[in-house]
């Protein structure tokens, strides 16, 4: 199956480590093409006000940001819409770390900042497994993030959490999948990630982050997860 898979893009990488790491659909695209090379994914640089059409594509994944879901932007707000008729019409969609709280905000829930802090890092989290075919009972991504779904609107549920983030990951209905890790992430990316921001994240989240990059993570196993979701929610379609 072919699929056309737009990438939301929500924030660039930062000038300093764009020339090392390249920028966040790069790194979406180079895991997702070497899955499925015979999808494609088109760009749509949303924090620059161009967006899709909602049946341009056969499914969405959005990129991380530097924003705040709660941030007074336009396109922000634009894209918190956008989701919603998303949801109306069961169209795929997987959003990664401010995608993932998009979703929450948009369907009814809360974020704000955690109360623990900056995440960063490799995180674990518990699942369900049951909960998504192919979903391991742990999974373990690379995290940055300051903001925290906080709390969940009618129809959406949590899958995956942990004590430091208790709603790690998310679901809405069968189409709309949120997590808050990277699995596009390096470690060296997440590395320099944490050296840029260290006074930012302070020191005590910025050592344990650091201390943290010598376990694996289970960055491949989750990308296979979000195929087969879009593969599958595609196949549901009427």
């Amino acid at each position: 199956m072919s699929l056309r898979v737009g990438i939301l893009q929500c924030d660039e990488v930062h000038e300093d480590l764009r020339g090392e790491f390249g920028d966040y659909p790069e790194m979406f695209i180079s895991e997702l093409g070497r899955l499925r090379p015979d999808w494609s994914f088109p760009v749509f640089r949303l924090f620059e006000g161009v967006f899709p059409k909602r049946s341009s594509c056969d499914g969405y994944i959005t990129t991380g940001s530097s924003f705040g879901v709660n941030d007074a932007k336009g396109w922000i707000r634009q894209l918190e819409e956008f989701v919603r008729k998303l949801s109306e019409g069961a169209v795929p969609y997987v959003g990664i770390c401010f995608g993932h709280q998009l979703i929450a905000r948009a369907l009814g829930g809360r974020v704000a900042p955690a109360e623990v802090g900056w995440g960063v890092g490799i995180h674990s989290c518990s699942h369900a497994p049951a909960s998504i075919p192919g979903l391991p009972a742990e999974s373990k991504l690379l995290v940055s993030h300051q903001d925290q779904v906080t709390e969940l609107g009618e129809g959406t549920s949590v899958i995956g959490g942990s004590e430091f983030c208790p709603h790690g990951w998310i679901r809405f209905g069968d189409h709309m999948l949120g997590i808050q890790g990277h699995p596009e992430f390096s470690k060296p990316y997440a590395k320099a990630l944490m050296d840029l921001r260290r006074e930012l994240i302070g020191e005590e989240a910025y050592q344990n982050g650091t201390e943290s990059l010598g376990r694996d993570t289970d960055s491949g196993q989750v990308f296979e997860l979000i195929v087969r979701f879009i593969e599958e929610t595609n196949c549901s379609q009427p």
